[in-house]
């Protein structure tokens, strides 16, 4: 099994709480063997770009079918980089593409996620005349045209981004001064500056991803250093609509570095966070660190699988989540994807040879999309590396049973979505069943299924377009059975 599993860490009580310090947690690690469920086939790979180095840090799937990706280019005779957004058909096949340049500086894009109007917010940094980085920030259509573009201050880089239902974006990364400080940038739908907000002015603090909870409100993750020379810790912040810090929270036990890259909200108010752990203080050994927590940022759960990382990891529609990063165990580097249960045991692990990992999001069939690089040469640098995953072959119920005996509401995919998803549900035997879905007043906005229908497995297409962005429960009902779950409109 690759990467080997370390087993889970569990404490009563939280490593750090800034700005109060309190003694690191850490138990000892065991050996624990998983077996795998059956991993998902790789429908197609794509190598894109031939240049010098070469990279695309995220894909999603359009309503067509086709992809959109992003990342930066650099350019073999002038050794300059340019932001890079791609369109590949469904079968990953070259569409079209957009470099953005400002000349002969450079501009790199390392993040990307979608807005409304079919639109998708990037951000990364761009190189300045005469004062170093800025944030950019770049709006562009599903057929990769430049709608909006600006630069965001100086000493800045951006590496994370979201688009509220508002249409602003909020942009975190880092202003590189000494020492580094969390930055945060709120815009008006435009790209257009509103305000920004700088944290950790006694630490060294970089601000690695943003993301939305289901309270209304944000979730920021980076690595934090309290101390100069010392480990850095997976930090975690809270905001509410305004950026005002509700709470604020680290992770991690010393003697080596804890360094996140992905928050993610789950289903039960809480947070998981992934990254990596360095081993007995060097950076190359690693072993992929996943975080749990709740609602109020209490530690719930640690778990590390060696010889690995994780860059990005979402929650799955049918309970528990999937992973992307690196193994970096025997034979080199490849691309690793893993199918974690509610409590992060591994399910199934899936590697490719010859790439790596940076994001992995759902598709439209129950599938996934990884976008990231090829290994690097000295001939050839990076190229960017995409990867079409099919379903699961078998459906894997949230305690790791195949194919549930019992009633199952699924969460939508993909989530958030824009403007169309895919309710999927399961019971055991023939019954009336019901279901709706509601707005976040309570009041009822469609009827999906109001039948009698056999025992199975059923999925259901749903279309938003025409209502706002917001939160949507939807609730299934049959007998005495009754579950709601929420999901996210973006527009």
């Amino acid at each position: 099994m690759s990467p080997y599993y370390l087993g889970k860490q569990s404490g009563g009580f939280l490593m750090k709480r800034l700005p109060l310090m309190a003694s690191c947690f850490f138990t000892l690690l065991c050996w624990h063997i998983l077996l795998d469920a059956q991993a998902p086939d790789t429908m197609w790979t794509r190598t894109l770009g031939f240049q010098e180095y070469d990279l695309v840090y995220d894909a999603f799937e359009l309503p067509s079918g086709d992809f959109l990706v992003g990342g930066y280019q650099q350019d073999t005779s002038t050794y300059d980089y340019a932001g890079w957004i791609i369109r590949l058909d469904a079968d990953g096949n070259f569409v079209t593409e957009h470099h953005t340049g400002y000349g002969d500086l450079d501009e790199m894009l390392y993040c990307m996620c979608p807005a409304p109007n079919y639109t998708f917010i990037l951000t990364g940094s761009a190189e300045h005349p005469t004062s170093g980085l800025e944030l950019y920030a770049v709006k562009t259509d599903t057929n990769t045209n430049i709608l909006q573009a600006n630069r965001l201050g100086s000493s800045h880089i951006g590496y994370g981004v979201t688009a509220l239902p508002s249409g602003q974006c909020v942009f975190v990364g880092e202003l590189t001064s000494t020492p580094n400080q969390g930055l945060l940038i709120w815009t008006f739908p435009d790209l257009s500056y509103m305000f920004q907000n700088i944290y950790g002015a006694f630490a060294q603090l970089e601000f690695y991803a943003i993301n939305q909870t289901l309270d209304s409100c944000l979730i920021i993750t980076g690595p934090v250093q309290i101390n100069p020379f010392e480990s850095r810790f997976f930090y975690l912040m809270k905001l509410d609509s305004a950026a005002n810090c509700i709470d604020n929270q680290f992770y991690g036990f010393g003697g080596d570095d804890q360094i996140p890259y992905w928050v993610e909200p789950t289903l039960d108010g809480g947070y998981i966070i992934c990254g990596y752990t360095t081993v007995g203080g060097m950076l190359n050994n690693r072993d992929l660190y996943i975080v749990k927590v709740d609602s109020i940022l209490n530690l719930e759960w640690t778990k590390r699988y060696a010889n690995s990382e994780g860059r990005m990891i979402i929650r799955h529609p049918e309970g528990g989540y999937v992973l992307t990063g690196n193994d970096r165990g025997p034979g080199g580097t490849k691309a690793l994807i893993m199918r974690l249960d509610e409590n992060g045991d591994s399910l199934w692990t899936k590697t490719i040879t010859g790439a790596g990992g940076n994001s992995i999001r759902l598709t439209a069939d129950g599938g996934f999309i990884v976008a990231g690089f090829t290994l690097y040469t000295p001939e050839r640098k990076n190229d960017a590396f995409v990867a079409r995953l099919a379903p699961e072959p078998m459906k894997i119920s949230p305690g790791g049973n195949i194919t549930p005996d019992m009633f199952q509401l699924y969460q939508n995919y993909p989530n958030p979505f824009n403007p169309s998803t895919t309710i999927e549900f399961s019971f055991p035997k023939t019954s009336e069943v019901t279901l709706k879905i509601f707005n976040i007043l309570g009041e009822e906005v469609a009827t999906l299924v109001s039948e009698k229908l056999a025992a199975g497995n059923y999925k259901y297409n749903w279309n938003a377009t025409g209502l706002a962005g917001g939160i949507y429960p939807y609730r299934l009902m049959s007998g005495g059975f009754t579950e709601t779950k929420k999901m996210i409109l973006l527009k």
